[in-house]
C-alpha cells in the first residue's frame, strides 16, 4: 500500500481476514449454544424463552437463531440459561 505522499508502508493488507475471523467466531458460538442446549435438555433442564408469543426451546432453534442473529439471540440464550 502506498501512502498519500508516495511512501510505502510495507504492510500487506488482507481484505476479508477480519470478516473471516468474525464468521468463525459466530459459528463457534452457535455450535457451543447447540452443544450446551442439548446437554441441558438431556439433563431435564432445557433453556426456554418466550417473547411476543414465540417460544424458543429446542437446541437446534437456539443454535440457528444465534447463527443468524447472534447479536440478539446469544445474549438472550445466556439470560434464559441463567434463569434456570
Amino acid at each position: 500500500m502506498t501512502e498519500p505522499f508516495g511512501g510505502d508502508t510495507g504492510r500487506v493488507e488482507q481484505p476479508g481476514l477480519g470478516a473471516l475471523v468474525l464468521v468463525l467466531a459466530v459459528v463457534a458460538a452457535s455450535l457451543w449454544v447447540l452443544a450446551d442446549a442439548r446437554s441441558r435438555t438431556q439433563r431435564g433442564r432445557p433453556v426456554v424463552m418466550t417473547a411476543f408469543g414465540l417460544t424458543v426451546e429446542r437446541p437446534e432453534v437456539w443454535a440457528a437463531l444465534c447463527l443468524v442473529v447472534v447479536v440478539v439471540f446469544l445474549p438472550l440464550y445466556l439470560v434464559a440459561r441463567a434463569a434456570d
